[in-house]
């Protein structure tokens, strides 16, 4: 259905060319307009009410519509916005300033249009007024498709004034309908100085235009120039038209270099099965020179020949000196025995390895037992392994099962045991990792299942830890059981922690069980601070360790430096903790840590936490490290805090210089006013200025 607008503009034009004028036609009011129900009968009174209402009128209408929600008045506001130019130009200009509604884009967009229709002379003075956002470059392009039509070298001098290039292409758009010669004349100037990049993006859709209407008058372009550009657009062009017979002149010249892609690949084979058995050959023969580099493609377009004619691909193929990777597939399927007599006739290298890797592929699908004879009959090296990864990513997307029973039965040899680790990791990324899981859990003690270990073990725990666990529960093997444990419980000790201990408690005593225990404390912390805390204090698992003490300290201070405080000065106010525990420098250096994020969140409770540990020395390394904490925004509260601790001499000096640091002035004030003899106080003083 035809919008409101064109039906509507149709009609005007249909009235104004008989002769009607706005007397000819009976007035009508907006409330007439309003009133009218019915889409035909809306459009005749709408066009009546524009071409006969008074001006103030029409802008009433304006500021009416404006108010409506986005799309539902467009059209009619656009329509109002060119009879508003075009019955009172004054009157118009003025409303664009102040008016209300003024601003609504569709009435922009009429008035503008109108004004490139009708007064083009005033379009640049009144675009210069609106500001230089999307609005101004929206209303540029509205007058930019009225001139295209009409003028377009204007519309061009007018992108140029404006700074707006960026709208070339819409001007370009309609100027090729009308003036295809003058479009690319203006198009091939305009671009002449821009990157090769940018110049490329407007050419090309120019090109692929003048193509679609006259591909002939193109390619007699091409053969003027050799601006690469130029040519890379054309091609481009060509490209999308290689229906038409002509277009293989052009392809034979060389240019169609990366614009062949396999989107357009089955084009390109109906184009060829057209020609002639030579005119066929020679364009495969400059398309292959030309992807010589790009192997996908290579063996795309050797395909789309093979498609077209069987024969004449293979007698290429076979006619080549030498075979490289990205032809040796496609004389696989074509000719089997050429292709194994080329790979027994090729030096050991990388080329060799790819096309043993390219046959183990192909037999991997078409005979298993074949391919695990021949790679296992290879020399081990780069030879043997590309042929065992090829095997393992094939089966492991076509056929994972076959192979996995195939595995189980083979010798526990280096070949089945690098075959099982490639498969396994294929599979578990390639297909059903549940199923990868489950073979990986039955296999037999051995090397297979130890070369898989890292790889299956991480992503069992990570996918299926309850798997894992009855799996663990199923080993023999101490180091691997050991393993197992360890990374479950670095993973999973929060979601299974009872499963998780247990098993770290069946480990025999000794660094492997203290490793993971150690690595479970650590992943429970994370989730669940208080029961990791109770955990190494417990006794359960040995004597307390101030190292686990101090991770669960860190690790519960970030969630909550009260809680972790007040847990930290139990255990050193604890008679039954070892008096060892508490000379250790791991667990004293815990202090300062937690002292400093108690700070940061409830400074008053810091201090009186630090104030309340049970000797002088925890008080004075606690108070110190909030004090210096605090020293930035609560100076005052800081130096009392320190002072009350019956401090050393170092520790005064420390806090001190922390004050200064922020504040000079607050410092010395402080250090004035404190109850200290003046000696001190000037030691204090003097041991700052030299740091």
């Amino acid at each position: 259905m035809r919008s409101l607008l064109a039906v509507t503009a149709a009609l005007m034009s249909c009235l104004l060319a008989v002769g009607t004028t706005a007397t000819d036609i009976p007035p009508t009011t907006w409330v007439d307009v309003t009133a009218t129900t019915g889409r035909i009968a809306r459009i005749r009174t709408l066009t009546a009410f524009a071409l006969t209402a008074p001006i103030p009128d029409i802008e009433s209408a304006i500021a009416t519509l404006a108010l409506e929600p986005m799309g539902r008045a467009n059209q009619e506001l656009q329509l109002l916005g060119q009879v508003h130019v075009n019955r009172d130009l004054q009157a118009a200009l003025a409303y664009q300033l102040t008016g209300p509604g003024h601003d609504a884009p569709y009435y922009r967009k009429g008035f503008f249009t109108g004004l490139a229709q009708h007064h083009p002379d005033l379009v640049r003075s009144e675009l210069r007024r609106l500001p230089a956002t999307w609005v101004r470059e929206s209303s540029i392009r509205d007058v930019i498709t009225v001139l295209a039509k009409t003028n377009p070298t204007d519309a061009l001098a007018l992108l140029r004034d404006m700074e707006t290039p960026s709208l070339l292409p819409f001007l370009l758009r309609d100027w090729i309908k009308h003036d295809p010669a003058g479009a690319l004349d203006a198009v091939l100037a305009e671009t002449a100085n821009s990157p090769p990049e940018q110049r490329l993006a407007v050419l090309s859709p120019v090109f692929e235009q003048l193509a679609a209407h006259d591909l002939g008058g193109i390619l007699e372009f091409a053969t003027r120039t050799t601006d690469p550009t130029v040519l890379n657009a054309i091609m481009q062009a060509v490209v999308s038209e290689l229906t038409q017979e002509s277009s293989l002149v052009f392809i034979n010249r060389g240019h169609l270099r990366q614009h062949i892609t396999p989107v357009r690949l089955e084009t390109l084979r109906r184009f060829a099965d057209r020609q002639t058995s030579d005119n066929r050959r020679a364009l495969f023969d400059r398309l292959l020179a030309d992807f010589g580099k790009s192997p996908s493609l290579h063996l795309d377009l050797l395909w789309a020949w093979h498609q077209t004619a069987p024969e004449e691909s293979r007698d290429w193929v076979a006619g080549l000196a030498s075979t490289p990777p990205e032809t040796f597939g496609l004389l696989l399927e074509i000719d089997p025995a050429l292709a194994l007599s080329r790979i027994e006739s090729a030096p050991a290298g990388p080329a060799r390895a790819d096309m043993l890797g390219q046959l183990t592929a192909k037999l991997a699908r078409d005979d298993l037992p074949d391919a695990l004879g021949m790679i296992a009959g290879l020399a081990a090296g780069p030879e043997q392994q590309a042929a065992i990864d090829a095997l393992a990513k094939t089966s492991a997307i076509h056929d994972p099962a076959t192979l996995a029973v195939a595995i189980a039965s083979l010798p526990p040899d280096a070949f089945a045991t690098e075959l099982a680790k490639r498969f396994g990791a294929h599979w578990l990324t390639l297909h059903d990792s549940r199923s990868a899981l489950d073979w990986f859990i039955g296999l037999p003690p051995g090397p297979a299942r130890t070369a898989l270990g890292e790889t299956m073990r991480d992503a069992l725990i990570q996918t299926a830890p309850d798997k894992a666990i009855a799996f663990i529960q199923t080993l023999e093997d101490p180091q691997e059981r050991a393993t197992f444990i360890h990374e479950l419980a670095a993973k999973q000790t929060a979601a299974h922690p009872e499963a998780v201990f247990a098993l770290i408690e069946s480990l025999p005593p000794g660094t492997r069980r203290n490793y993971a225990f150690k690595a479970a404390i650590q992943s429970l912390t994370k989730d669940d601070p208080a029961s990791a805390a109770g955990l190494v204090t417990s006794g359960a698992f040995g004597p307390a360790n101030p190292k686990l003490i101090r991770i669960v300290a860190d690790a519960w201070t970030q969630i909550s430096a009260a809680d972790s405080a007040r847990w930290l000065a139990e255990k050193f106010d604890d008679p039954t903790m070892p008096e060892l525990l508490k000379d250790q420098d791991t667990l004293f250096g815990t202090l300062p840590g937690v002292a400093r994020h108690y700070a940061i969140q409830d400074p008053a409770s810091a201090l009186e936490w630090a104030a309340s540990l049970p000797s002088a020395d925890l008080q004075t390394r606690a108070t110190l490290a909030a004090a210096d904490t605090m020293a930035e925004t609560y100076p005052q509260r800081a130096w009392d805090a320190v002072i009350t601790t019956r401090p050393t001499e170092d520790a005064l000096s420390e806090i001190y210089a922390e004050i200064e640091k922020q504040n000079p002035r607050e410092a010395r004030r402080l250090l004035e006013n404190a109850s200290l003899p003046d000696e001190l106080k000037s030691r204090i003083q003097t041991g700052t200025t030299r740091r």
